[in-house]
């Protein structure tokens, strides 16, 4: 809880994690938080990330032959995608690692969540937090 006024209190949700492909590979990875049914109301007042980024490109060359060949460069991109709607879903938000055209194997990606919420005084929020990866 953060110092608040009378009028109510301040939480904070925070959530750093890695994903790991453990060698399977792996191309999507999220972690999502909901606001659980037995919690106190609350309004979100901030969170972050608040915007999708898009970065870590990298050009491939793929192709294939026989008796004649053919090939192409193909710019490969890693997303981090974000989602929250404070208003009509408090306490929803989700933030997806995505690779379309690739797999990483033996490597780590990062999914990071911070909610800052507002409840009557005295009163606590719930959350729930689920993650995966493909």
């Amino acid at each position: 809880m953060l110092n608040a006024p009378s009028y109510g209190d301040f939480f904070l949700l925070q959530f750093d994690g890695n994903t790991r492909s453990n060698g399977s590979g792996m191309h999507v990875a999220w972690v999502q938080v909901t606001k659980n049914s037995s919690s106190s109301a609350f309004t979100v007042v901030d969170w972050s990330p608040k915007s999708n980024y898009g970065g870590n490109c990298s050009t491939q060359t793929i192709g294939v032959g026989y008796i004649f060949s053919w090939s192409m460069n193909v710019t490969m991109c890693e997303w981090w995608t974000v989602y929250a709607d404070p208003i009509n879903r408090p306490g929803l938000q989700i933030t997806q690692w995505s690779c379309p055209l690739c797999t990483v194997y033996n490597d780590l990606r990062e999914e990071t969540i911070l909610q800052e919420v507002q409840t009557a005084k005295n009163k606590s929020p719930i959350w729930n937090l689920y993650y995966d990866f493909t």
